[in-house]
């Protein structure tokens, strides 16, 4: 018997596909086939989540019971290959988006993303050869100047045939009583957080806003989702009505002067980090669409969150 699907050689008595994981529909129902659909994408749609929460470990593990079972399913193989790409594991990343190509050659948005990627490797490839290229010649600059100095003493010692006692000369250092004073060690200057020219400007509209109850704040763009992830920090803990007060307060107009600030971003994703349990804590997480956004009020604000996730200290629903 051939599976339909990749045209692999399995037994007759077979109900799945062993390679590619694949329901036969002469044997599965429409009932058992919708069940089997409905598993795998709610398996993959909680390891998306996972993702965008920063849980790579949860994420990866549910991508991975997905392969288990349906081996050759291009949707884990790509969502694996984000989980890597998000994290900076570039060179993983490749391999997962590859494998999904393979495996659904149609897809350009699974193409495009391994175009990314690849394009990332080759830049820091390059980038790391000028380095080596830079740091030869300063090399080869500090020998060739090492050497012109031993020269010139050498030079000096040749010609130096006449000797002759110099009188002594005091200097003005102070005397082996007076204790030195060390002078200060200047700390490094701090790197500076690279920004996109996008996050950005999003960033610098926010701040312009003049929003109060914000000590931090740290803006991530997914070019290819089109979704801005803004990261809130406050100084002051919250209780779960105070934590509602905050989002209509400062979360709303936020969010309108990042959705103004940027007119490609279709998706916003609110992350608030405050003092829970005296240290800092992720205590609230909401998505909202443009759309949705341009209808809010601060009646209606709150109930348009998709995907809401709040601290377990604040157990009252919003």
């Amino acid at each position: 018997m051939i599976c339909p699907h990749c045209g692999a050689e399995i037994s007759d008595d077979s109900r799945f596909c062993p390679e590619c994981g694949a329901p036969l529909q002469e044997e599965l129902s429409g009932a058992e086939e919708l069940a089997m659909e409905r598993e795998v994408y709610s398996l993959l749609a909680t390891a998306n989540l996972y993702r965008i929460r920063g849980l790579w470990q949860e994420a990866e593990n549910k991508c991975i019971e997905v392969l288990r079972r349906y081996p050759n399913n291009p949707t884990a193989h790509s969502l694996l290959g984000d989980i890597y790409a998000d994290q900076g594991r570039w060179e993983e990343a490749s391999e997962w988006y590859e494998l999904a190509v393979e495996l659904s050659p149609a897809s350009t948005v699974d193409r495009k993303k391994l175009e990314r990627v690849k394009d990332i490797l080759e830049g820091r490839e390059k980038r790391a050869k000028e380095r080596m290229v830079s740091w030869g010649a300063v090399a080869f600059a500090f020998m060739t100047i090492s050497f012109a100095i031993f020269l010139f003493f050498r030079w000096r010692e040749e010609k130096a045939y006449i000797h002759f006692s110099r009188p002594q000369v005091l200097s003005n250092a102070p005397s082996p009583s007076t204790p030195s004073i060390p002078l200060p060690q200047e700390s490094p200057p701090t790197p500076p957080i690279s920004f996109t020219p996008q996050e950005e400007n999003i960033w610098q509209s926010i701040l312009k806003g003049n929003l109060q109850g914000i000590e931090g704040l740290k803006v991530t763009v997914d070019p290819l989702y089109q979704r801005a992830i803004i990261d809130v920090f406050s100084p002051i803990p919250f209780n779960s009505s105070e934590i509602a007060s905050f989002l209509i307060r400062t979360g709303l107009p936020l969010l309108q002067l990042a959705a103004g600030a940027d007119r490609m971003i279709n998706h916003f994703t609110l992350r608030v980090i405050a003092p829970l349990d005296s240290s800092p804590e992720l205590a609230f997480q909401g998505d909202i669409t443009r759309a949705e956004l341009s209808q809010a009020t601060t009646d209606t604000f709150l109930q348009l969150f998709q995907n809401i996730w709040l601290h377990p200290s604040l157990n009252q629903r919003l």
